[in-house]
């Protein structure tokens, strides 16, 4: 996509790629044996859910996701996959009032260990920017 120059901007596109795959989960669902509209249950907990999910999750993720794309690149936003999960467990912790187990906080900072392992150099270097420092690595 990089060697195109789409006449949409990317807002303009992923509104409509959201508007066929809505068409086509609704036409799923319509396929589907024992699914059906009728059988959903709208209650105040599911709209502020289907909300949420629309504009925050939905339409701000998009937006965010492919703005940061744009700035960081394809390596860099690949992390942001690894957080997601985090967000996912403090968000059920907040508001589902899920447990959060030690297996769950030790796979966090297996991911945590993961990212320093994988940013070191920029740490370092951002560290000794912020603190003035003139370490010089002994590998360079």
């Amino acid at each position: 996509t990089h060697s195109r120059d789409p006449s949409l901007s990317f807002v303009a596109t992923q509104a409509w790629m959201m508007a066929v795959g809505a068409v086509f989960l609704h036409a799923t669902v319509l396929a589907m044996p024992g699914q059906s509209f009728a059988g959903a249950t709208w209650t105040p907990s599911a709209l502020v859910s289907l909300a949420y999910l629309s504009v925050v999750a939905g339409v701000g993720g998009f937006v965010l996701y492919f703005r940061l794309l744009a700035e960081l690149g394809p390596i860099e936003m690949s992390f942001i996959e690894y957080v997601i999960p985090v967000f996912a467990a403090l968000a059920g912790w907040l508001v589902l009032d899920q447990a959060v187990t030690a297996a769950t906080v030790a796979g966090f900072a297996c991911i945590l260990a993961g990212f320093v392992a994988a940013k070191w150099p920029a740490l370092t270097e951002e560290f000794d920017r912020v603190t003035g420092d003139g370490h010089v690595d002994p590998a360079d």
